[in-house]
């Protein structure tokens, strides 16, 4: 987590300062006025970005030194999801490959969602795949954080229907109603994480959009 933080940056100090590109900047002008009067892009990341902006005052450096932070947590979640599902033998290399991909490293070092995108998306897979029983406790917490994946992206929004077939069994009743039970939680969650920003679009706004009007 050390060596991807400061490669991160590092790489923003190399590329700083840097005039934003064409959606860096959308971003970082939705940031200054909170989303107002827009539903065209997904909100999540430029409203954390709006907080974001606040509390470093403004800095694009700033902001962009917290998108490397992000993705130093994400560097974390790689490493527990490997050992919890390698039976606590493989959380090094994969956690070595997040900490280094270029790719990785470049988004992390930008004003762009894909940070937030992949840490949210590590936090559903932790939550998913947790061993816990309460399916109802796993399958609402999971739902949230899908939720905030679809406000970020909504395509993610057809994840549950996905994970629905990799489920099914049809041999065992029993099962189909334990996953379709599961679902039903995942569903609520992810309804209670997106409906709120759908009402605000209509009510607002006059758009009747789920989340946003760009497509996806």
């Amino acid at each position: 987590m050390a060596v991807g933080l400061l490669v991160r940056l590092v790489w923003i100090a190399w590329t700083s300062p840097l005039n934003p590109a064409q959606d860096e900047a959308r971003f970082w002008e939705l940031a200054s006025n909170g989303m107002e009067g827009t539903a065209f892009i997904p909100p999540l990341y430029p409203l954390l970005l709006s907080l974001i902006r606040f509390v470093t005052g403004g800095s694009l450096i700033g902001a962009r030194m917290a998108g490397a932070c992000i993705g130093t947590a994400s560097i974390l979640l790689v490493h527990l999801l490997a050992q919890r599902h390698s039976h606590g033998t493989g959380g090094a290399a994969p956690a070595w490959v997040a900490a280094l991909l270029p790719s990785l490293i470049y988004f992390d070092g930008r004003l762009r969602s894909e940070s937030l995108v992949i840490l949210l998306l590590l936090g559903f897979m932790m939550v998913w795949s947790s061993p816990v029983r309460d399916s109802r406790a796993r399958g609402l917490a999971g739902g949230i954080l899908l939720g905030l994946v679809a406000l970020t992206r909504p395509g993610f929004l057809m994840l549950p229907g996905f994970l629905l077939l990799l489920e099914f069994r049809p041999e065992s009743r029993i099962q189909w109603k334990r996953i379709l039970g599961a679902a039903a939680w995942v569903i609520a969650g992810l309804a209670l994480t997106v409906l709120p920003w759908t009402m605000r679009n209509h009510l607002s706004l006059g758009v009747p959009v789920l989340i946003s009007s760009n497509g996806g």
